[in-house]
């Protein structure tokens, strides 16, 4: 996909961190760039900066977790603007860490609200409402290597991302015929205020413990992410990572799955038909 002075992207979460540094990277490519965050005050700083760097931005307020909200936003799109070619559901939440069997439900239910259901009523509304089939189109899904590999401490936060990813595969499958692409972007730590500070929005409850030093020592630059997300965009790529540390450990994740999956055995004489539930891993139709 091609980004250029016609080219209308949305970003959520824009006020700071990964958001701000998507949505000044899209307009230094030309794009004009609507940034959303829960307040329009937190987005128009990431505007007004667009606009002192002579792009063209404009902020709304969105709370990603909120249909009624994404509805609102909506409609204020389709009549001041008419359509967005670029989302980029990036708005996300944390907590602090916990074991399963001490997950505060409401740290649960706001996780799952913004960091899943968030993915999904931005990518549903923009193919519905937003997109409209004006030309090439593309949907980012900012989720985390945490969508891919797991550990201890925060199954909360890992449940909502793999959830994510698991959906924005689906998405690419769904889009496939469609000028739709789709991309998933699995950063490990980056340099933003998640790690350290408590997550906004409503029953946030107590700051994030101070921590996570290596998100703050070793935390990938925002500008830098940014810039390899918005190449991806372009290029129409899925997945979209850049901490390369992870390499091992996925494919030792990935290893015992297989190894499991080759050793079982089912006993009955009968086999599925994969392509009912996974045609398009069957079908060889990911272009990574």
């Amino acid at each position: 996909m091609h980004i250029q002075n016609d080219t209308t992207a949305l970003v959520t979460g824009a006020g700071s961190g990964i958001g701000r540094a998507l949505a000044l990277a899209l307009a230094d490519r030309g794009a004009r760039v609507i940034c959303a965050d829960l307040t329009a005050a937190r987005g128009e700083q990431t505007a007004g900066a667009i606009r002192a760097r002579s792009g063209r931005a404009e902020a709304i307020a969105l709370d990603v977790s909120c249909l009624d909200s994404w509805t609102t936003a909506c409609g204020h799109i389709r009549s001041t603007i008419g359509w967005v070619d670029i989302i980029c559901n990036n708005a996300g939440t944390t907590c602090g860490k916990s074991g399963v069997g001490e997950i505060a439900f409401a740290d649960w239910d706001r996780l799952i609200s913004t960091n899943l259901s968030g993915v999904l009523y931005g990518s549903r509304l923009f193919l519905s409402d937003l997109y409209r089939g004006h030309g090439p189109g593309h949907i980012l899904n900012t989720v985390s290597i945490c969508g891919v590999v797991t550990g201890s401490g925060s199954g909360a936060y890992i449940a909502s991302k793999f959830g994510a990813l698991g959906l924005s595969e689906a998405l690419y499958f769904d889009t496939l015929d469609s000028e739709v692409s789709v991309s998933v972007l699995c950063p490990g730590f980056v340099k933003t205020g998640l790690a350290t500070q408590a997550p906004r929005g409503n029953e946030c409850g107590e700051p994030v413990p101070r921590t996570n030093h290596a998100a703050i020592d070793n935390g990938m630059d925002p500008a830098a992410l940014a810039a390899m997300a918005v190449r991806g965009i372009e290029n129409e790529q899925f997945y979209l990572m850049s901490h390369p540390e992870y390499a091992a450990v996925v494919r030792s994740r990935h290893r015992q799955i297989e190894q499991a999956l080759t050793s079982a055995e089912r006993g009955d004489g009968r086999q599925d038909d994969v392509r009912v539930l996974a045609a398009g891993w069957a079908q060889g139709d990911m272009h990574g």
